[in-house]
């Protein structure tokens, strides 16, 4: 009982010394609730989020009992790496719950490479604008309207990626590479796998974030390399033709009504081997977050049956982006994006047309269509997110 008495008068103390510690009264109840679940024996790790005064009693004591520490930081990027320094000293896996807060300098672009760098893992808890107002500004009042900046959440209701409708973009800015993974020592193999890693460090100091993997599938350990560096993939099924061993034929622009058509398959046997390896493609990769569309076919090569592969490879990965034809048939309802392989100034001029069309009203215009931009110009692209295909579904 002595004992007792004599850890709560040096908590109190504790508390006099940090008078305007965040939770400072709360901190038995911390204590309490930790020796209550390590009674239990947990076989998953504990954690109490650290959010504010990382010097203060309080959150010291919540770092010391977790198991994996965990912080907020809505911080500019110097505020984010001081935390991570009090931390990491723990000598434990850390885990940041809480950032992304714009208004402050903490972005994806600024605050992601700090995580990589120091190998810590991250989740935000504001997705969609809706109920929870998390675009909002700490402090704002009822009635206030959506800022232009918002603080949190990444999608708009409608699904539309934030920064879609303002010029800007937090995903797949810059340049664009159309990387067909050739080697001078070993044409389709990496020598080694400090060459891959350079390979993707240097497509980065050029500038471009996003690759296209062009009719190629990679070793695991090239995408484990864009998922730890921040190489961004479009990710193409090798093509099954033109030529001999063609799975598909046909398809392409009649040249009598200048329509683009969709092309057949050549036998059921070729068919099945293509969707075979397509499936296995899709399945074998699809835990590597860099990877964020799945192309089925590129410039009508071997193409065939697209409107039922394209829904098809939807329904085998739902979180990600499918583009039915890399510059080939485009004129697909369920694809996601029309992908051009041409000059920019056609690309323009066709987004111009699309744009007359709305305003004077054309039937066509009403539907919703998904974004065309041309692969090989190096200009700005906002995904509309995977969740804006679900509408196409």
């Amino acid at each position: 009982m002595q004992a007792e008495t004599r850890i709560q008068a040096n908590r109190r103390s504790r508390c006099r010394a940090f008078p305007t510690a965040v939770g400072c009264p709360a901190l038995p109840l911390v204590e309490a609730a930790f020796a209550w679940a390590r009674a239990m024996k947990p076989t998953q790790p504990l954690t109490v989020g650290a959010w504010a005064d990382f010097g203060s009693p309080m959150s010291k004591r919540m770092m010391e009992l977790s198991d994996v520490v965990s912080f907020h930081a809505c911080d500019a990027p110097g505020g984010v790496r001081s935390k991570l320094e009090i931390c990491r000293a723990y000598g434990r896996p850390v885990l940041c719950t809480e950032w992304l807060n714009r208004p402050g300098g903490n972005t994806f672009a600024s605050i992601l490479p700090i995580f990589a760098e120091h190998g810590v893992g991250c989740y935000h808890w504001g997705l969609v604008a809706g109920r929870t107002q998390t675009y909002m500004p700490w402090g704002s009042k009822k009635g206030d309207p959506m800022p232009a900046l918002w603080q949190h959440d990444v999608f708009h209701p409608d699904c539309t990626g934030y920064g879609c409708r303002h010029g800007r973009s937090d995903s797949q800015r810059g340049g664009r590479e159309l990387d067909q993974g050739y080697w001078p020592d070993a044409i389709y193999t990496a020598p080694t796998d400090d060459a891959l890693r350079y390979d993707i460090e240097m497509t980065k100091k050029l500038g471009m974030n996003v690759a296209r993997k062009h009719v190629k599938v990679e070793p695991d350990r090239w995408y484990y390399w864009c998922d730890k560096l921040g190489l961004l993939v479009w990710q193409d099924m090798p093509s099954a033709g033109p030529g001999p061993g063609a799975v598909g034929q046909g398809a392409g622009r009649n040249k009598q009504t200048g329509e683009m058509i969709d092309g057949k398959p050549i036998s059921p046997e070729a068919s099945a081997q293509f969707e075979a390896e397509l499936k296995a493609m899709v399945e074998g990769r699809r835990n590597h977050p860099s990877i964020v569309m799945w192309i089925v076919f590129n410039e009508g090569w071997g193409q065939y049956d697209t409107p039922r592969l394209t829904k098809w490879v939807k329904g085998l990965d739902p979180s990600r982006l499918v583009n039915n034809a890399s510059g080939g048939l485009r004129r697909v309802r369920r694809t996601d994006l029309y992908a051009d392989h041409g000059r920019r100034d056609r690309v323009q001029r066709r987004a111009h047309l699309r744009s007359r069309d709305r305003k004077a009203g054309s039937p066509k215009s009403r539907r919703r269509q998904p974004r065309q931009f041309s692969t090989l110009a190096v200009s700005n692209f906002c995904t509309e997110t995977q969740l804006r295909r679900r509408r196409h579904a």
